[in-house]
């Protein structure tokens, strides 16, 4: 089998809607049903990547191969490519200084490096923030941190310089730039799990949406979540042989979904909900966990 990682560094607003809901955001984000995180899940990413396959002109025998059949025909065969939910690695959130700081937590990083373990290989152990703390990379020079409306006293730490920049060569797509990618060597802050959670609540962009009439009066009324720019998302993706008896192996499926997805258009890729109104973009690198 196969293995790589899939990340998905969010170039616009991202709105990977969970569909209605009985509180007061009519069309939120989807979650994570046991912390809270914001998630992509497989299905939503799976139909984005099938889509941006078939629109690269790879040939539909080997997107058939590569993502299974075309709806109503899923009983012939299954796809060779497993996708796993894309989960956050990253979330930016406004400060005081720096316009906005990447924010994590040791439970994500340590999600990520059991992920990387998947695939033989390896990240350093994750320093762990007291409550009211914020871990920082070193040249920082911060000794406070505002996020949103949280305070902080923050203190550097080198393993964590160390882990954002493997993370930075390892996995976030060059179509980033190169601004953003050194600044996410320098602006980042490792708060406590709980801290994350709610910053991920408060985080968010909260949107009225109305629908017209042909006499420009108003329909509907709706409220919708959706995450900030800037945002970076993971996902495992896994590669066997094909099932449909054309004898691609792991490796070719592999390439043709790289070749179908990744590397075309320098690796953008339409995510979630409104298309129509620029939201959505994502650059994507696929990562076998190393520095190349």
């Amino acid at each position: 089998m196969k293995k790589a990682l899939l990340t998905l560094y969010a170039t616009a607003y991202l709105h990977p809607g969970a569909g209605s809901t009985t509180g007061a955001i009519d069309l939120p984000v989807q979650r994570e049903v046991h912390n809270g995180l914001p998630v992509i899940t497989a299905s939503s990413l799976k139909g984005a990547l099938r889509q941006k396959a078939a629109e690269s002109g790879e040939p539909g025998e080997a997107i058939e191969a590569v993502f299974g059949p075309d709806t109503g025909r899923q009983d012939k065969h299954a796809g060779a490519l497993l996708v796993g939910e894309a989960k956050l690695l990253a979330m930016p959130i406004r400060s005081l200084r720096n316009v906005f700081q990447w924010t994590s937590s040791p439970l994500i990083l340590d999600r990520l490096r059991r992920d990387l373990a998947r695939m033989g290989a390896d990240l350093a152990g994750t320093p762990t923030p007291e409550e009211g703390h914020a871990v920082v990379p070193p040249g920082s020079a911060a000794r406070r941190l505002i996020l949103e409306e949280l305070d902080f006293e923050a203190r550097e730490s080198e393993d964590l310089g160390g882990i954002l920049r493997e993370i930075t060569a390892r996995l976030l797509p060059s179509g980033a730039g190169e601004y953003l990618l050194d600044k996410f060597t320098r602006d980042f802050a490792l708060v406590g799990d709980d801290e994350f959670r709610h910053l991920c609540h408060v985080g968010t962009q909260i949107s009225a949406r109305v629908q017209l009439d042909e006499n420009k009066t108003s329909k509907n009324l709706w409220y919708e979540e959706s995450l900030p720019p800037e945002t970076i998302f993971y996902a495992v993706v896994l590669a066997q042989s094909s099932r449909n008896g054309k004898g691609m192996n792991e490796d070719e499926v592999m390439r043709s979904f790289e070749s179908g997805v990744v590397h075309t258009d320098g690796g953008l890729l339409q995510v979630g909900g409104n298309e129509t109104v620029g939201q959505g973009w994502c650059y994507a690198r696929l990562s076998d966990g190393g520095a190349q």
